[in-house]
């Protein structure tokens, strides 16, 4: 976190820690029918009738300086209960300066998907404030409701965010502009594939993506470069000769992350014939140039990656060096696997088998993981 905070001390931000917990008629991680929740009510808990409100309740608990806190109603968000409302993609991030930011995603019956976002302010008086997620002020300039892939990306420096969407065969991108208190603009950018913003320790932006090319795909960095505006994308290129020999990324399956250097570094998935390979390539922010892509693991040197069988990536990289860490999770329907691969920021060690499981010790969900200085 930034030294610089507004009114806040630097030992009292790096103890600021959130828990938040969503309390439907039962809200679920992951997108899920209203009617697939029935059995988790009691009878004393029935679901409203239909077309009635169906509250979602917000609540928080901070740990600021060695103490929990109270837990408490942040907010209350309604939808009709017709609707088969969910809430996924939870997200919460803090600012440099203090500020809160809790997002997440409203999925229903309807066509398209609704992004709730909160903010919460600190003063010494009265602690945290949080803003109401139906205020339109909070809403994203531009949306509409055939939405879909909706995010939300804290500027950690600026206190700032950046709402990303798709619709209408575009990507669009409002931003929070934390002085106005409100979003603002909305970017239209060319239709891709798994688009993230990601956004360095010195606050410039970036959205990654997969766009379609002739026998192959392109990654495509577009870089901010004032408000509401985004440079063209710089693109590497993954292409075959002809159509026998194009090179596909399955399942739209791309992560990439900030490294400790400022730096892009994506790792994707690729089938070309044959063949599987997952791939890294680091784009450097300085120079907007790709690197060489290489290979992590291939179909040849699998080193126990079942690819048919992977369900997740997650990579973090390690502050002030090239060096991360990627972890895999794959799950074939009998046995569920974690392994992780590491660089060195040269080159990519073999993947390893991190779990171990017995009759009565196995994997029941992923795994997250993060790193420190």
């Amino acid at each position: 976190m930034s030294k610089q905070s507004s009114g806040l001390s630097v030992a009292f931000l790096s103890f600021v820690y959130f828990v938040i917990a969503f309390s439907l008629s039962g809200c679920l991680e992951d997108p899920s029918s209203f009617e697939s929740r029935q059995d988790e009510l009691s009878a004393n808990n029935s679901p409203p009738p239909d077309g009635a409100a169906n509250p979602t309740t917000i609540e928080g608990q901070s740990f600021v300086e060695g103490y929990w806190g109270a837990i408490n109603p942040l907010a209350t968000d309604e939808q009709p209960s017709s609707s088969n409302p969910a809430s996924s993609r939870q997200m919460i991030d803090v600012a440099d300066n203090g500020n809160v930011f809790l997002s997440w995603t409203n999925t229903s019956s309807a066509p398209g998907e609704m992004l709730k976002v909160m903010r919460a302010e600190f003063d010494a008086t009265n602690g945290y404030t949080w803003s109401d997620p139906n205020n339109s002020m909070f809403i994203p300039a531009g949306f509409t409701d055939d939405a879909m892939g909706t995010s939300f990306t804290v500027n950690r420096a600026s206190a700032d965010g950046y709402a990303l969407w798709e619709s209408g065969g575009n990507i669009k991108i409002s931003e929070f502009m934390d002085a106005m208190n409100h979003f603002m603009g909305t970017a239209a950018l060319p239709e891709a594939h798994v688009p993230q913003v990601l956004v360095d320790s010195t606050g410039k932006a970036h959205l990654v993506a997969q766009s379609h090319m002739m026998n192959g795909f392109g990654l495509d960095v577009s870089t901010r470069t004032a408000f509401s505006t985004w440079g063209a994308a710089v693109q590497l290129h993954r292409m075959g000769a002809d159509a026998a020999t194009a090179i596909n990324l399955p399942n739209h399956f791309l992560k990439a992350v900030i490294d400790g250097q400022d730096n892009i570094l994506a790792v994707w998935l690729e089938q070309q014939a044959e063949e599987s390979r997952l791939m890294a390539a680091t784009y450097n922010t300085t120079s907007n140039t790709w690197g060489t892509p290489e290979a992590i693991v291939d179909t040849v040197h699998s080193h126990g990656v079942n690819f048919s069988a992977l369900v997740s990536i997650a990579i973090t990289g390690v502050p002030s060096t090239a060096r991360a860490h990627v972890a895999l999770f794959q799950d074939d329907g009998t046995e569920k696997v974690i392994l992780t691969a590491d660089y060195d920021g040269t080159m990519w060690a073999h993947a390893e088998r991190r779990d171990v499981q017995t009759a009565t010790r196995m994997i029941s969900s992923q795994a997250s993981f993060a790193t420190s200085d």
